[in-house]
């Protein structure tokens, strides 16, 4: 089964609500998959091919945190993907900047440089060669797929943007879990 990730927006109440009973993630996430929970967004298994295009080559700053808050707290138990990562309020302003000063067609302009690379999900290019080389291959019948993935994976974007600027205006915390 493949992973899928999650990002939450905690507040306060909600964070020490889960400190002190943990199963209610698990009630939460299962709740928003039949009625949407405000400060949740669910990446599915787009969860690694926007880690990639977001934190680019620069997995270590703040854009690395995006998706699956590398530099973030332990939170909870191990999960498919090792722990969930809280990020605090301050990490969160400072992710949401970051997210901010991205292109709107961030989707667009780095899909291309999924091709070749093994990333969960299956997401990018499927023609064969490097980035950029499309002279090679004159089929066109993978790109009705990749043009759904592009609008998928864009939409998530937005969600992953709207998502930490929400939190940061609001104070709070951000739970990145891949499970």
């Amino acid at each position: 089964m493949a992973m899928h990730g999650w990002l939450l927006s905690l507040s306060p109440k909600r964070k020490a609500v889960l400190v002190d009973d943990l199963s209610l993630l698990h009630e939460v996430l299962d709740e928003h998959r039949r009625t949407p929970v405000r400060g949740v967004l669910e990446l599915g298994k787009a969860w690694h091919a926007l880690d990639l295009m977001i934190a680019g080559e620069n997995s270590n700053g703040a854009l690395g945190d995006a998706v699956i808050g590398r530099r973030g707290s332990l939170f909870g138990k191990k999960g498919s993907f090792g722990t969930a990562r809280l990020l605090a309020p301050e990490k969160v302003r400072v992710v949401a900047d970051a997210l901010d000063a991205l292109s709107a067609e961030l989707v667009t302009q780095r899909y291309p440089s999924l091709r070749g690379k093994t990333v969960q999900g299956e997401y990018g290019p499927k023609k064969k060669g490097k980035p950029g080389d499309d002279d090679d291959d004159d089929d066109d019948d993978d790109k009705p797929e990749e043009e759904r993935e592009i609008a998928e994976l864009d939409q998530l974007y937005q969600g992953v943007r709207a998502l930490y600027r929400a939190a940061a205006n609001d104070g709070n915390s951000v739970l990145a879990l891949i499970d």
